[in-house]
């Protein structure tokens, strides 16, 4: 080998001269070296030699008849092969312009005559070895354009300082621009990132630069025309020889089918083939992560295990392909229940979503997540079976079917795994036993409770559509003299086999349940009717409160609702208040609810003021016109300092807002002189009146106003 890296008798020279004496000179030259020498006496010769051999050199005179050298030299280039070969000019022309127009056509170098041809040879072998330098960069860099191409991989550069950018063709390619003249941009850049990952990779270079360090991350990319790409992205800072100038480079490599490959493994490892629902597997790592939330949060979770009542039956009568298109219904009806489910309860709380799963056959698994007491997990698997009982159509088969649950509450006598599933698993088997078509908690106290629950329930539709409500009114008076200024209606549950039964026993249940909107709307629509008629009667107009819940204040047409009713029945609006409790006032969504009805022309009132967390902020905000000092601070006063003191800032409190304020719970004089000794003229309580029935209600009426 010589300097070049090839064996000498490898090298081809082409040598093109008109002149014979300097084309043997040149062979005599080099062929003693081991050069492969071919001649050619013309331009045209030589183009013609070019389709027969493949020289690593071509020595070209300039001046020749038929072609000269620059035709020929221009001519060379236009052969693909033959592009990069180098080009020694020969020449006697000496001027700048002849040696300008030798680089011009494409010439690597020229020597001019007389040659030295000592000199030539070196010259030569100086060209061979910059060519095959050149050579093999090239195929290095045509091997990193082949491998980024393969790996999907490109890079970049970036200066913070000036912005400028350098971008690799094949992250063009991978960012979908086929214009390479798109002069790279940061912006430009950050820009196809997906607008989720911006923020994150933003920080993340900030922090490169200020820590100088590197990061590697995943995130998505989204090309011009929409669609988008999962890729693997390191970025480092580059060390330079100017300390003060900041250099990034970044590789990005696209894993969009890696990520596919992955979700599709993911998915046949944790997910039901059938329901595409979580499957047993899945549901258990949910499991361990919710019992470990649990042990740090303290809060409860359930466990609701449901199979299908004798599925086995439609397998053999209607075939396995019905039976699993049955159980896909299934897993539909289930998802769309446990959501509605889900959406009911953070209306009224701040809960969380639910988990199901499909772990085997025709049974189902489902994790109820932070449930407030044992009484919800009873309403959700009584809605599930009323939700299943509905006919499925299956290739236009109804098919009914039944299911029992089994609950399993977690608490500290079951807070492993295995014994939550087991004891929802046995309270399940306990269901079938005990008739199918029905729950079982795991404990027995439990469920003795749950099904007074649902009794409870069941007992109260049955009282909306029986009118099985009673309405009792209390007076509201001056203080002063006793005169009734305001009537406060209250819902009253008189059973016929379990007796009178306590607004704090129900109304909370029905809050939970679908219950109190029907019950509420009752109670708003007599208590406008009673004031119609009670102005009917002859006697004066009287202020007509009710308790609404912040469960009825944002059901859907709420507003509506209530104007509707004042038109029904006629009542003026000023004569209606609303009474809220404390916590209504920090529910955004009851915001909207508020102003709209203050717009109709309703009082508003906060009930049972003192116990809640409310904030003087929403006092002073929120169309609110009177507060209701709560009935455990009448409470020994004035000899209890701690409620004498309560009740006496709530009622220089509502003085300051401009609002009307009324004690509950009033029973002894020296309550009521204490009131009225601090500012307070309203009041209600068992020393004015208990709550009584409509009658009664009139006999008071009748004392007051008749002679």
């Amino acid at each position: 080998m010589d300097q070049t890296g090839k064996h000498k008798e490898n090298i081809v020279v082409l040598v093109v001269d008109d002149d014979a004496t300097i084309r043997m000179l040149v062979r005599e030259t080099l062929e003693p070296e081991g050069f492969m020498v071919h001649e050619a006496v013309n331009g045209s010769e030589a183009l013609s030699v070019l389709s027969d051999i493949y020289p690593d050199l071509i020595l070209l005179d300039v001046v020749m008849p038929e072609m000269d050298g620059f035709k020929t030299c221009e001519e060379m280039r236009k052969i693909q092969r033959v592009k990069l070969i180098p080009i020694l000019m020969m020449t006697a022309l000496e001027d700048i312009c002849s040696i300008n127009r030798a680089y011009e056509v494409g010439a690597t170098d020229f020597i001019t005559k007389p040659m030295n041809w000592t000199i030539l040879y070196h010259r030569i072998l100086y060209m061979l070895r910059s060519y095959h330098v050149f050579q093999r960069l090239q195929n290095r860099e045509a091997s990193l354009v082949n491998a980024q191409q393969i790996a999907k991989l490109g890079n970049w550069e970036w200066n913070p300082t000036d912005d400028h950018m350098y971008w690799s063709n094949e992250l063009f390619r991978l960012f979908g621009i086929k214009d390479r003249k798109i002069t790279p941009t940061f912006e430009l850049f950050m820009s196809l990132m997906h607008p989720q990952d911006k923020e994150f990779i933003t920080s993340s270079i900030d922090r490169i630069i200020r820590e100088k360090t590197d990061i590697e991350l995943d995130h998505s990319i989204v090309l011009r025309n929409g669609s988008e790409k999962f890729v693997n992205h390191h970025i480092q800072r580059v060390n330079n020889e100017a300390p003060d100038v900041t250099l990034l480079a970044g590789i990005i490599q696209d894993i969009t089918e890696r990520k596919k490959t992955e979700t599709k493994i993911h998915q046949l490892a944790y997910y039901d083939s059938l329901t595409k629902l979580p499957n047993r597997l899945s549901f258990k790592k949910t499991l361990a992560h919710e019992i470990e939330t649990a042990k740090r949060n303290n809060h409860k979770f359930a466990v609701l295990y449901l199979d299908i009542d004798n599925f086995k039956h439609i397998n053999d009568t209607y075939g396995h392909d019905t039976g699993d298109k049955l159980l896909v219904s299934l897993a539909e009806r289930l998802t769309h229940s446990i959501r509605t489910i889900d959406y009911t309860s953070r209306a009224a709380q701040e809960g969380s979503p639910s988990v199901i799963s499909r772990i085997g056959g025709d049974e189902y698994i489902i994790l109820l997540k932070d449930v407030k007491d044992d009484h919800n997990a009873a309403t959700v698997a009584k809605r599930l079976i009323d939700s299943l009982s509905e006919p499925f159509i299956v290739s236009g088969i109804a098919l009914h079917i039944t299911t029992s649950i089994g609950i399993s509450v977690y608490n500290s006598d079951n807070a492993t795994m295995e014994m939550i599933l087991k004891n929802a698993d046995m309270a399940m088997y306990s269901a079938k036993n005990s008739g199918k078509n029905n729950f079982r908690f795991s404990n027995k106290e439990m469920h003795t409770a749950a099904m007074e629950r649902i009794n409870l329930i069941n007992a109260m539709r049955e009282a909306i559509a029986n009118m099985g409500f009673d309405q009792y009114y209390q007076p509201k008076v001056n203080i002063s003299d006793g005169r009734i200024i305001g009537i406060e209606a209250l819902i009253r549950w008189n059973h016929p086999e379990r007796g009178f039964i306590p607004p704090c026993k129900f109304i909370p249940i029905a809050e939970e349940s679908d219950l109190i909107e029907k019950i509420g709307e009752w109670v708003l629509l007599t208590a406008c009717q009673t004031s119609i008629r009670l102005q009917n009667s002859g006697y004066p107009p009287l202020p007509m409160a009710v308790n609404i819940s912040y469960r009825q204040l944002i059901q859907r047409k709420f507003v509506s609702l209530v104007s509707g009713i004042l038109n029904q029945t006629g009542l003026q609006a000023s004569l209606l208040e609303i009474e809220l409790t404390e916590n209504v006032l920090v529910k955004q969504d009851a915001v909207h609810v508020l102003n709209d009805l203050k717009d109709l022309g309703i009082k508003l009132s906060i009930d049972d003021f003192g116990t809640g967390w409310s904030s003087l902020n929403y006092l002073k905000k929120l169309p609110i016109d009177s507060l209701k000092i709560d009935q455990s601070f009448m409470h020994n006063i004035p000899t209890d300092k701690g409620n004498s003191s309560i009740v006496k800032a709530i009622i220089l409190l509502a003085h300051s807002l401009e609002l009307h304020v009324i004690a509950e719970g009033v029973e002894k004089e020296v309550q009521r002189d204490y009131l009225y000794s601090c500012g307070c003229r309203e009041a209600q309580g068992f020393l004015f009146s208990k709550p009584v029935r409509f009658e009664e209600f009139i006999s008071l009426l009748q004392k007051q106003f008749l002679p």
